[in-house]
């Protein structure tokens, strides 16, 4: 293995891991700034529960037909579309007028979200012909270190600046994940 293949595929667990802290980030993010929604949107606790239901209904039902275009696309194109489409998600959520463009654009996000893991998975099990399980832990880390850390630092953003700029943040920093998947190497297929 060439010193290129070597530092290309330590890229692509990275940009995996930081991809997948990103999701499980972006997910967390609307039950820190629920509060707030419910103040800004006068609206009750089971309204906003149906609207977080609505995001994560379309997250948690998208794994089999996100497993199938990541099959069809290539991981690293469906990776793409789902952040693309949490990049769309975040900042419709950020000017969203009402409690219902709220729950659709939180869906949109959903749909981006539960693209993540079929293409992410795949990606390194693709990428690696061996050392899968080290792959696998930096990606698992990546994940669970977001957990702990994205809602506390998008409740900080939220509480000092506003949900609406908390998901303008989240927006952005998938944004810049975008620019980083754009130089992963799309793994052969088999």
């Amino acid at each position: 293995m060439t010193d290129r293949q070597t530092k290309e595929r330590k890229w692509v667990a990275v940009v995996a891991s930081v991809a997948h802290g990103n999701i499980h980030a972006l997910e967390h993010i609307f039950p820190v700034v629920l509060p707030l929604l419910l103040v800004d949107f006068d609206g009750s606790v089971a309204l906003f529960g149906a609207v977080g239901t609505a995001a994560y209904l379309t997250m948690g039902m998208g794994g089999l037909p996100a497993g199938y275009l990541a099959d069809r696309l290539g991981s690293r194109r469906s990776l793409l579309l789902g952040t693309g489409l949490c990049v769309a998600g975040c900042g419709l959520v950020a000017v969203s007028p009402s409690a219902l463009l709220v729950a659709a654009s939180l869906s949109l996000l959903g749909v981006g979200l539960g693209l993540y893991h079929p293409a992410g998975l795949s990606l390194l099990s693709r990428t690696y012909d061996s050392f899968h399980g080290w792959s696998l832990g930096i990606h698992g880390v990546g994940g669970a270190a977001s957990i702990v850390a994205g809602p506390a630092f998008f409740g900080v953003i939220a509480g000092m600046a506003g949900w609406r700029v908390a998901y303008l943040v989240a927006g952005g920093i998938s944004v810049a994940l975008l620019v980083a998947l754009l130089l992963v190497p799309e793994p052969p297929r088999g």
